[in-house]
């Protein structure tokens, strides 16, 4: 389905309010309380489990509203974010833990430490234990509220030049970090320059180190050399900080609720963690242009013993009770060898080829049950599909958003499968799809009406199939897509 690639930069991040509004120890509100979260990510999706648990555990309503993109691509993005709740600017925001460091908070260090934290599931006990609260304790010194850390993405390194494996491989490379003074220094450690990454421009560097999901949305493997997806450097633990006026004029019952979400999220943000790496890794794989490089026992165990001197002085309580958990935790799981599909070949005509079309709006894709994250105008409004001979493509458009799409595709039975090519288009949120995604349905035709049903454990985009498509002609080439977003050449090839 549509994803969130970025979005656009929003003017006002006040703490809004619709019903009652009390000070602290006052006669807790009784209206819903909305607590607007600035984020420098273009997708929500890394505070929607938070979320639905603070209105699942408040015994006031209390909605966590996500306002993304915040400073996204200026230098210094989450250090100025920290200073903006500081400054009042912004009452709550959701910042990276690496970067705390930059700022003179350590206690966070021991959870980004390399190689320290290596699965989600070791992430997941080590904010489970009272690490993370006794971390969050030192936020103070910063002049704001710590309210809450949440899991992120594994992040891992991709080579662009080279292969990034062992040791040796760092050597005299130049290599892209986001802020952190943790991260910066294993990497000098290795033998390499590193630099602070600003934006997704990675343009120059020999290697990068970044998340499944970040690199897959902003198309980083095109190009790349290699990426070692199962060697995991250190998890994006992320903190939700608040400006202390506004944190104070919320009554204790919200305050409670905000502090338990964090815990009482964590088993659906860990699963929505690895479904979110399973899916970017499924994409990376079809789409075919990176390597997958396997790192073996003893790089790791070399890796370990090269930067070994980075953590050296760090709290050693919380060192050690990381490599119990994480030893408690297993041996990190790997992903499937990566095999890219063949993509279907124009062929025989198959039953569903024709030209169809249908309209759609808000209210239609939020009955069709879209996700919170993908009710963007991107994913409703007037659609054109043309299938010709194991080839599709669709234009999607309304007042707000205009998008493409076109690839390949194969009918088996009563089950439709697509492969995307490529995907393109302008709209609020820059959702668009993406090369290698893939998707499937079951399918039923009766006269001009053509239905599309979700297939159970495999991903059926919601977007697609928000209402039934309705026939408005045979030939792919006289299909009435928008002229506003028409697809490219390539995607006209019938």
């Amino acid at each position: 389905m549509f994803r969130y690639a970025a979005a656009v930069l929003v003017s006002s991040l006040a703490l809004a309010a619709c019903g009652g509004h009390d000070k602290a120890g006052g006669t807790p509100a009784t209206g819903t309380e909305t607590i607007q979260v600035a984020m420098r990510d273009g997708s929500p999706r890394l505070l929607t489990a938070y979320a639905e648990a603070v209105a699942r555990v408040a015994k006031v309503p209390t909605r966590v509203q996500p306002r993304t993109n915040w400073r996204s691509q200026e230098p210094d993005p989450e250090t100025r974010t920290v200073a903006d709740v500081r400054s009042g600017r912004l009452d709550f925001a959701l910042v990276s833990a690496r970067v705390l460091d930059t700022l003179g908070v350590d206690s966070f260090a021991p959870m980004v430490a390399p190689l320290a934290v290596d699965s989600l599931e070791t992430q997941r006990r080590v904010l489970a234990s009272g690490l993370a609260e006794r971390a969050l304790r030192t936020i103070g010194r910063l002049g704001v509220v710590g309210v809450a850390v949440l899991p992120g993405d594994l992040r891992h390194p991709l080579g662009i030049t080279r292969p990034l494996l062992r040791p040796e491989d760092f050597a005299g490379a130049y290599i892209g970090v986001r802020a952190s003074r943790m991260a910066k220094r294993t990497i000098e450690q290795l033998g390499a320059t590193a630099a602070y990454t600003v934006g997704d421009d990675f343009s120059g560097y020999d290697g990068i180190e970044s998340d499944l999901v970040s690199l897959e949305s902003v198309r980083a493997d095109v190009g790349a050399a290699s990426l070692a997806a199962d060697l995991t450097l250190w998890p994006r633990v992320l903190v939700l900080v608040a400006n202390r006026p506004a944190w104070e004029q919320l009554d204790p019952a919200r305050r409670d609720a905000l502090r338990q979400a964090g815990r009482a999220a964590l088993p659906e943000a860990i699963a929505d963690l690895r479904a979110s790496d399973a899916d970017a890794y499924d994409v990376l794989c079809r789409r075919g242009r990176v390597s997958f490089a396997r790192t073996t026992p003893a790089d790791v165990d070399a890796l370990r013993r090269a930067v070994a001197p980075v953590t050296r002085g760090l709290d050693l309580a919380a060192v050690a009770e990381i490599a119990r958990l994480r030893a408690a935790a297993g041996e990190p799981a790997v992903h499937p060898g990566c095999r890219p599909p063949a993509r279907a070949k124009p062929g025989p005509v198959t039953p569903v080829d024709g030209v169809w079309s249908f309209d759609s709006d808000e209210a239609d894709a939020r009955a069709a049950h879209l996700a919170e994250e993908d009710l963007t105008p991107e994913n409703w409004g007037h659609h054109v599909l043309a299938f010709s001979r194991g080839r599709f493509a669709i234009t999607q458009e309304d007042r707000e958003a205009c998008t493409w799409v076109y690839g390949t595709y194969r009918v088996r039975g009563h089950r439709v499968t697509w492969d995307v090519v490529d995907g393109g288009g302008h709209g609020p949120q820059n959702a668009t799809n993406r090369p290698g995604e893939h998707f499937d349905y079951d399918w039923s035709l009766f006269k001009d009406t053509l239905r599309l049903a979700r297939v159970p454990k495999a991903v059926s985009a919601r977007n697609f199939n928000v209402k039934p498509w309705r026939r408005i002609g045979d030939d792919p080439h006289k299909a009435p897509f928008s002229r506003r977003c028409p697809p490219p050449p390539a995607g006209l090839q019938f």
